[in-house]
């Protein structure tokens, strides 16, 4: 995965979808912390997919609080959340 996001930095303009991809790549691989540094690189162009990766990864962690966290930055941020979401959330709660 690591040698993949080498190759695709070299090659591809990094658009939302890519960077989403490489969330969840990363929190799959159990790298969260580099899932967060996207995360956290994205800031503006953020859309729900985005959140919903990142609050997806905590909660596959079993991350309750960071997924919780997320979930209310989330809103503060005016972005409304998706069936995907809550289902993310409510994952992360059931561990």
């Amino acid at each position: 995965g690591m040698q993949m996001h080498q190759i695709v930095l070299k090659t591809v303009i990094l658009d939302v979808p890519i960077h989403n991809a490489l969330i969840t790549m990363y929190s799959r691989c159990g790298y969260i912390a580099e899932s967060r540094r996207i995360f956290d690189e994205m800031k503006l162009k953020r859309e729900v997919i985005t959140w919903n990766a990142m609050i997806g990864g905590y909660a596959f962690h079993g991350n309750a609080t960071e997924a919780l966290n997320l979930f209310c930055s989330m809103k503060s941020n005016g972005i409304r959340p998706s069936h995907i979401t809550f289902v993310s959330v409510l994952n992360a709660c059931a561990h």
